[in-house]
């Protein structure tokens, strides 16, 4: 469901007292907050888009890991406060790079559906709140293993994997702004990029993949990043944890960074390539003995990441080894780490000298995502580092032990430990936006609403026929005490599902009472389960769409020889529940080259929330008649979160022969 945040809700006075509490904001909340918020959850993929800048190869390319994964993030575009609608003319983006999670569903776009004001407070929503109601269109991304990608694996302080999760986002958010708003709306070529903590790493990474795709970067703003991967990142925390001083609340940092280190494909270490063939040198151990004698190996580490455990479990994990936890980690590049800390070495893996024989890939790897050669350098467009002298979480010398007096970057030093420290450099980044720095720069088209344009994807969607938004026949109203009474199909049905092809056509009729019947889901937000039977329109088994990620809010099906026909229809028997005005949903088809749109139902056109719908039909009609290729028959969802649900039922498919 599409969430407008108004000014009455969280604007003006209220957002301005709920922020002072939570970041110790004053006046200058307010004179940020000068417009309502739309959000709502974004997905996309690589593989969506086909950009001509050639750096698109490098972290959304085919062999990049993530490249095929549906990313998903939080959208918020302003409001007018007293019309609701969405501001016109082109707006600037903002890119917020969250903070460490460690629970899968603890991703921007899933937190947001539970957020109020009386909520704990997730520090990534309120920051992309307030950088939006600033008047500027705002993106969270999840990041690879969140959200909609839950199924990959997380990549924490891997370089390509947040530029993987945010550019395919961004290109989504120019489509869809224009789309919906007819191109009233654009989502400039200009971007501030943000983030603090492991999302000031975040930041960096996605600051410079933006910059290769030719969008503007009026500034980059990365706050206690942990940005010298091959240096203090690992040396500080090394030393840290073994004097007893690293903050044991941020121990399951060791658990994200240990794994995504060792799984990773992408990564030499993980997967060697160079010659002469190498090992693969996994940062974390292959086993190890906890304090009850109990033997752990690193499937039992991985398996902490990869299924999403929080970061208590993961912290308790790490306390079954009190005496050390860097016990995890493998024993040699531990070794080799407090020989030089012992010999007062901070750069191991840069000191040509020192004997790499156990450590050379992992090393090859940390500097490959170490950001201090690109920073020192970096001109392209002004950047500010934000970072605490106080900070044990992630150490000061990651930004301090940088030398930008050849690039365009400062440092800012604030006050407080690592949470503390946030807020204030939070309040830095929303300050900018309201700086001349930024408002004087003029917004720039994308190119999104031209013609002439290279960025589209890479499905072509074509004007539905007339014919495809047909009234239905039969209209009741679900109720959660009434129960529907079921309408016989005009041709007599089974009560499951059969499939007949003979000489007089194809006869296809699924029910999900005994399965899917030949319908594939396509991840995530597709299902078929006897939990969504109270909302099905008849009371038992239906197919479950909900959200708008692509192919995992989809089912599909899919039928060879057809050639011989002018034509196939569909009728099916459908209710929604929680969509937002102009949301929807479709019946696509491909025969054989891309999917196309064969009809389109919309909420306050078409139907109404709650209202079961009988009998509806479309037809799917190619102009040049099907190949001997076969056809797909795709349902799919096209709404904006996860209380956004349309429930299928009673699919028939008949041919057609003119």
């Amino acid at each position: 469901m599409v969430r407008d945040i108004i000014i009455e809700q969280l604007g003006g006075g209220t957002l301005g007292v709920f922020l002072y509490y939570w970041l110790g904001f004053s006046s200058d909340v307010n004179s940020a907050v000068q417009y309502g918020v739309k959000a709502k959850k974004i997905c996309s993929s690589c593989t969506d888009f086909s950009p001509s800048a050639s750096c698109y190869q490098d972290f959304c390319g085919s062999t990049s890991y993530g490249n095929d994964a549906t990313v998903s993030g939080l959208l918020m575009i302003p409001t007018d406060n007293t019309s609701g609608n969405v501001l016109s003319g082109l707006l600037k983006g903002v890119v917020w790079s969250h903070t460490t999670i460690a629970n899968t569903s603890g991703a921007p776009s899933e937190r947001f559906a539970g957020f109020t004001t009386n909520s704990d407070g997730d520090a990534n929503i309120l920051s992309l709140i307030l950088m939006a109601s600033n008047g500027h269109v705002g993106i969270a991304p999840d990041n690879l293993g969140y959200g909609e990608s839950y199924n990959f694996y997380k990549s924490y302080i891997i370089k390509k994997a947040y530029q993987t999760s945010s550019i395919p986002l961004w290109l989504k958010a120019q489509q869809l702004i224009a789309t919906e708003t007819s191109c009233g709306t654009e989502l400039a070529n200009n971007v501030v990029v943000a983030g603090y903590s492991e999302g000031g790493y975040g930041a960096v990474a996605t600051a410079d993949a933006m910059h290769c795709m030719g969008v503007d970067v009026i500034k980059m703003l990365s706050g206690a990043g942990p940005l010298q991967t091959a240096s203090y990142a690992v040396m500080r925390i090394h030393e840290d944890i073994k004097l007893g001083i690293y903050p044991p609340s941020r121990m399951h940092y060791l658990v994200l960074f240990g794994s995504a280190y060792s799984i990773n494909p992408d990564l030499e270490n993980v997967n060697p390539t160079s010659s002469p063939a190498q090992a693969a040198q996994l940062l974390l151990a292959d086993s190890w003995v906890d304090s009850a004698g109990v033997t752990k190996t690193i499937t039992d580490t991985i398996s902490l990441s990869t299924e999403g455990a929080s970061d208590d479990e993961m912290r308790n994990y790490l306390n079954s080894y009190p005496n050390d936890p860097l016990g995890v980690f493998d024993q040699r590049v531990d070794a080799w780490i407090d020989l030089a800390i012992a010999e007062s070495d901070d750069d191991p893996c840069r000191n040509i000298s020192r004997d790499k024989t156990d450590t050379n890939l992992i090393c090859d790897v940390l500097l490959e995502n170490d950001f201090r050669d690109h920073l020192q350098s970096l001109t392209d467009y002004p950047f500010e580092l934000c970072h605490s002298e106080e900070d044990k979480t992630v150490a000061i010398e990651n930004s301090r032990m940088l030398d930008l007096t050849s690039s365009t970057g400062v440092l800012e030093v604030v006050d407080g430990d690592h949470d503390t420290a946030g807020t204030y450099c939070i309040r830095r980044f929303v300050n900018f936006l309201q700086s001349q720095d930024f408002i004087s720069v003029t917004p720039t088209s994308s190119g999104i609403c031209s013609t002439t344009t290279k960025l589209a994807t890479t499905t072509t969607t074509t004007t539905t026929p007339t014919t495809t938004t047909t009234p239905t026949t039969t209209t009741t109203t679900q109720t959660t005490t009434t129960t529907t009474t079921t309408t016989t199909p005009t041709t007599t049905a089974p009560t499951t599902t059969t499939t007949i092809t003979s000489a007089s056509g194809l006869y296809n009729f699924t029910d999900f009472e005994d399965g899917m019947g030949g319908w594939i889901d396509g991840g995530n937000d597709a299902r078929r389960s006897q939990i969504d039977i109270p909302s099905c329109p008849n009371n038992n088994f239906c197919v479950r769409l909900r959200d708008d990620c692509g192919s995992s809010s989809s089912i599909e099906i899919e039928f060879d020889n057809v050639e011989d026909y002018d034509a196939l229809k569909v009728e099916f028997t459908f209710v929604a529940m929680g969509f937002e005005s102009g949301e929807d949903f479709f019946v696509d088809y491909d025969d054989g080259s891309e999917y196309t749109e064969a009809g389109t139902w919309m909420v306050g056109n078409d139907f109404a929330n709650d209202e079961v719908k009988r009998d509806v039909p479309v037809e799917i009609r190619p102009a040049d008649g099907f190949s001997d290729k076969g056809v797909k028959i795709r349902f799919r969802c096209d709404a904006s979160g996860n209380n956004d649900r349309v429930y299928i039922d009673d699919i028939k498919i008949t041919s057609v022969v003119d």
